[in-house]
């Protein structure tokens, strides 16, 4: 984070409906090869299916001050490049450009992993190319490299 801090609301998509449209916006335009046209993805759907208050997958958002989402991440029970054993997953992590190095994905790292932790969690799980550094930088290790350029990180949580 090279940036001042950007004042943040973080927030389950459960209990911020309102969000379900800017939050699949936000996901076409960062992966439009699986959300955009002719992909397979179907961001309203997914969106829809992280909003739940209890089960997974669960979504979180960070709001700046004026309302506007300002990323998002997805607490999961698997993701690409799981094994058996590995149950907490951070999927999706995502900042909208114009909050890009302000500190959103750091907060939403934190609320993602003291939700784990609510949960009983104790390790989560992510699976990157390019978060591998913040992830680090939170007491991440890697556990593995994929054959696809994907990389595999744990925090342990308790």
């Amino acid at each position: 984070m090279s940036g001042t801090p950007l004042p943040l609301t973080l927030t389950s998509l459960a209990a911020a409906p309102h969000l379900g449209a800017a939050a699949a916006r936000l996901m076409e335009e960062t992966w439009p090869d699986w959300y955009g046209p002719g992909g397979e993805g179907n961001a309203a759907e997914d969106i829809a299916r992280r909003s739940c208050a209890e089960s997974l997958p669960c979504g979180l958002a960070a709001v700046t001050e004026e309302g506007r989402l300002a990323g998002l991440v997805t607490l999961d029970a698997s993701s690409h490049g799981a094994l058996a054993a590995e149950g907490f997953w951070m999927n999706g992590l995502v900042t909208d450009p114009a909050c890009r190095r302000q500190g959103v994905a750091d907060a939403l790292v934190a609320a993602l992993e003291a939700e784990a932790a609510r949960r009983g969690a104790c390790e989560i799980h992510s699976t990157t190319v390019a978060a591998g550094g913040l992830l680090e930088r939170r007491g991440w290790r890697k556990l593995r490299q994929l054959d696809d350029g994907w990389a595999v990180y744990a925090l342990r949580l308790k």
